[in-house]
Formats: structure tokens, sequence, C-alpha cells
């Protein structure tokens, strides 16, 4: 990953939250250690340090951040740094560092000399200045009740939502990311009870995150997703939470149970969306520790089933009582799938039950009947078009095996055209790739080229090419040497045909990408003729005179 061009590599809403970070100036220290080593300190719910390794070609090599995010390969205050280091490079200086601040070693020496008493006088000058500070001390020190505990979470949380929303109370699009400030504070002291496995503490503050948060959406712009993903990281910790205190005996499992039960029945959550409130569900599900509470669970799941007109919510349930069944009366849970064998995933279940138990003659009927049942919609049929080839080879049908694969290769499975090709001999098997290659070709199927190349079928690939140039850098490498003359052709026309339309220098550059890769395949003359052609047709293009310039022959 280049530092030039790190973005494609980054997620959406990671790489908005980093730039959003870069713009509004958060990285506070960007310092360059040594040749290839920055290290960066980015304001964050705490001051982040950063620390960013290139190599002699620009690529970032190492990065790593010590805030506590590890739901992806880089957060956000290694994106802004990223940008950061960018624009230094852009800017084309020397200067090893960004905007100085004190470093941090001197700041903790300068510290460690006040008295006690000089620095708490000093925090407390802080906390007049700045309320949030208060409420994260509160937060952080305060030996509190559990009830204390909550309410310095709901005062820290609002008091991030209040700053950034506007008059009426709206919080906009650019004030999301800042306004969860407090409720990932209160994330992050939340995941560390966990750690020190105060579960049910832990849970009733991941609760108040829920209950402050899920109401919010009603007033912000949340288009980036930031406050539906802090909310979906809050429901992924609780399930954390469940699973590490199952194995603590000790724990009183049936309080969680309750307490979880009781939030998942609340409005806001079936209001808003379904899939939050099923996460609590199954949390319960996983949680309810005897078969009380698994049918007191099993109860609610059938009343807010029988209400739903979300199918999809209806099938999750479905499948959640057919888990707690089965946790107390496997006979019952049998009966219960046969009921809703209409749906998906209970057909998957009862078609690989049925091939565990080597029950072959009702896999391939339920298979049947599910492409029969589910006739409309096309994934469900090749779904089970799949599941009975599995029957079929497992069961030994050699020719039904053959027949569906074909079928499933027509319907573009690229996995089956393997397994079609396995299902016959090597004397044999060119007659069957004709005829399946031609009837690939005239459906304009989209694995007629990755069968191609699978069978080293060069010929037909170039001839598809010639009708498809603007596929040939997927493929010219493949040609090459055989084709060099034709691919230089195709390659040449795409060039000419693209600066046709093209109107600003990205588009320029991109042009100018085509030629340098035709540099690899021609001669130097043909890459100097097409410049040349391009500089004097276009001479009223300064920017694409500027591009053409750069190339080197």
């Amino acid at each position: 990953m280049n530092i030039r061009d790190f973005e494609k590599n980054i997620s959406e809403v990671i790489l908005q939250r980093g730039w959003d970070y870069f713009q509004t100036d958060r990285v506070t220290s960007l310092e360059q250690e040594d040749a290839i080593t920055y290290v960066a300190f980015v304001e964050g719910t705490d001051l982040y340090s950063v620390t960013v390794t290139l190599d002699g070609a620009e690529n970032i090599e190492h990065s790593n951040c010590d805030c506590p995010y590890d739901a992806g390969p880089f957060c956000k205050h290694e994106v802004a740094v990223f940008f950061a280091i960018r624009d230094l490079y852009e800017e084309s200086t020397t200067v090893t560092q960004f905007k100085s601040t004190t470093n941090h070693k001197d700041i903790r020496n300068t510290l460690s000399s006040q008295s006690k008493d000089k620095l708490v006088e000093f925090i407390l000058g802080l906390t007049d200045s700045y309320p949030e500070i208060r409420q994260k001390i509160n937060l952080q020190f305060s030996g509190d009740t559990k009830s204390e505990t909550l309410i310095h979470c709901r005062r820290l949380i609002h008091t991030y939502l209040d700053r950034h929303s506007d008059q009426s109370g709206f919080i906009g699009y650019h004030q999301v990311d800042e306004a969860l400030t407090g409720a990932e504070m209160v994330l992050n002291k939340a995941n560390t009870l966990v750690e020190e496995e105060e579960f049910s503490t832990a849970l009733v503050v991941y609760f108040t995150i829920l209950q402050e948060i899920v109401p919010t959406l009603d007033y912000c712009d949340d288009s980036d997703g930031f406050m539906s993903g802090l909310i979906n990281e809050t429901l992924d910790s609780i399930s954390v939470l469940s699973h590490k205190a199952q194995v603590h005996p000790e724990i009183n499992i049936l309080e969680l149970f309750e307490k979880t039960f009781s939030e998942a029945q609340k409005d806001i959550y079936s209001t808003w969306n379904n899939e939050w409130q099923l996460s609590l569900l199954e949390t319960c599900a996983l949680l309810a520790p005897t078969s009380s509470e698994r049918s007191k669970l099993d109860h609610y799941l059938n009343q807010i089933s029988k209400s739903s007109q979300d199918k999809y919510y209806e099938d999750e349930i479905a499948l959640l009582r057919h888990q707690l069944l089965d946790e107390d009366n496997p006979k019952l849970a049998a009966e219960y799938l046969q009921q809703n064998i209409h749906r998906p995933d209970f057909r998957r279940m009862a078609i690989n039950s049925a091939l565990e138990a080597e029950d072959y003659s009702t896999a391939e009927k339920l298979a049947l009947d599910g492409e029969s049942h589910d006739a409309r919609f096309r994934g469900l049929v090749s779904d089970w078009k799949k599941m009975r080839y599995e029957t079929y080879k497992k069961s030994g049908q050699l020719e039904k095996q053959r027949t569906l694969a074909k079928e499933l290769v027509l319907g573009n499975s690229i996995e089956h055209y393997k397994e079609l090709k396995a299902a016959y001999p090597t004397d044999q098997w060119p007659e069957v790739y004709s005829e399946v290659i031609q009837m690939l070709e005239q459906k304009q199927s989209r694995i007629y080229t990755e069968v191609l190349l699978a069978e080293e079928d060069m010929p037909r690939l170039m001839k598809y090419l010639s009708k498809h140039k603007y596929q040939v850098t997927d493929y010219y490498r493949h040609l090459l040497p055989d084709y060099k003359e034709e691919v230089t052709v195709i390659m040449t026309e795409l060039i000419l045909e693209k600066a046709t339309d093209a109107g600003n220098r990205s588009h320029y550059r991109k042009i100018c990408s085509l030629i340098r890769k035709l540099r690899k395949i021609a001669d130097r003359d043909a890459v100097e003729a097409i410049v040349n052609k391009l500089k004097k047709r276009y001479p009223q293009r300064p920017a694409f005179q500027d591009e053409l310039s750069k190339i080197r022959y």
C-alpha cells in the first residue's frame, strides 16, 4: 500500500473518519524519527501515538496505533497520519516536524516535577473550562456505585452530543463522529469492566450506550453510519461479554439473562432496526440458564413473530426458536424443522442432515422441492441445485452429476466447471469443452474468460478481446509473446478512444498509465508514435500535454 494512493485499501467509513481528523487538525504532532519512520500523536478519545514505517518506494511497510480499535487493519488515527505524511511529501519538503508540540517525555518530566496539590489545582482548573474532562475523570477514577457509574456515563455521552448539535438539537453530517466521542469513552469503560470480570456493571453500561444513542438517530445525519456502527460495536461487545461470562461459574448468569431479556423488549430496538433487537435476543438464548428461561424466551419470540411483517426477521426468529427447542427437546426441534421447511435455512439444515445420514433420496427430494418452491428466487434455486449436485456426487450418480454440473456452469458457476472437467476422462473432455464454451459464448457468460484462461484457449481469448478491447489490460499478459502485435493494436485503439472522451487531468493520467503499459509490450517507435499523435491531435489540452511529456520511452 503506497502512501500516495492508500485510499483504495481503506474502508470508506474509516477513510472518512481519518480525513475528518486530518482536516480538523487532530494530528497534533508528526515527527520523522529516521529516513523511513514517522511518529505522530493524534487527538481522539485520548491522545494516541501512531508509528508509520515506509520503504524506499513510499510503500507503507508497518503502521501501529495504541488506541483500542481492533475491528479492521487500520484505525481512523492511522489514516489521519497517512494523510499528514502524504501532505508533507506533496509539499516536497524535508521538514521533519508537521505541527510541533511538546514531546510526551518532556510533558511527563514537567508533570512529575510538580507537587500533588499543584497538579490537583491545575486539573480542577481544566475541569472548569472543559466539562468533558470532569466527566471523564468521574468515569475513570471515582469509586462509584453502579447507579453513580450510569449517571456519569449518561452525562459524558450527553456532553458531547449536546456540544456538537445545533440550536434545534440536530447533529449534522460533519459533527456526528465528534458527537460520539463521549459514547466511545463509555464503551471503552465498559470493555475495561468486562476485562475486570465486572460483567453485571459492564452490561448495564452497554445498555446505557444503546439507550442514549439509538434515539439520537432521529435527530442526526448518520449518512456515513458512524452512529449505527457504534451501536453494532456495542452489541458485539455484549455478545463477547455473554460468552466470557459462561466460563465463570460464580457469575449470576440468570441476572444477566433477565437484564438482557428486559432490554431486548424495549420499543427503541424494534422501531429502529429489528436486527438490533435480534442481536439482544440471540444473547438471551446464549445466556438462558434453564429450560424455564428458554421457555419464557420462546414464548416471547412466538409473539413477536406473529406480529412481524418482515420475512427475514421471521426467518431469524424461527432459527432462534429451533435452537432453543433443540436444547431441551431434540424430537420437538425436529418436528419444528419440518414445519418450517419452507424457510431456506431450515431446508439447508434438513438437506445437510440427510447427507450426513447418507439418505440421498431424501436429500435429492428436499433440494428439488426447494427449486420448485423458490423458483422466483434465482439465488436460492442455484443453492438448491448445488446441494443436489453434492447429493449426486456423494451417492455416485455420475450421469446426473455431469448433467447438473453442466447446468451450473451455464449458470456462471466457475467452481462447477472444474467439477465438470473432473467428471470426464481426459480423452472425452475436448468434445465436452467445445460444446460448453460455445454455449457460454452465446450466453455472454461472465465466466467465459475465466474458462478460456483455465483451458489456455488463447485464440478464443484474442478473438474475444478484439470485440471487448476495454478488457485488454486485464488479460494482455496471458497473450504475450505469441500475440504481441495483436495486443499492441488493440491497446493503441483503446488509448485513442479514451483520449477522445477524456476531459480532465485524472483522465489524462489514466491514459498515460495505459501508454506505460503499452511501453512494456510494444517497440519504442510504436510508443513514441502514439504519444506524438496525441500531442498533435490535442494541442489545446495543456494538462494532457503535460502528462504526455512525463512519459519516458
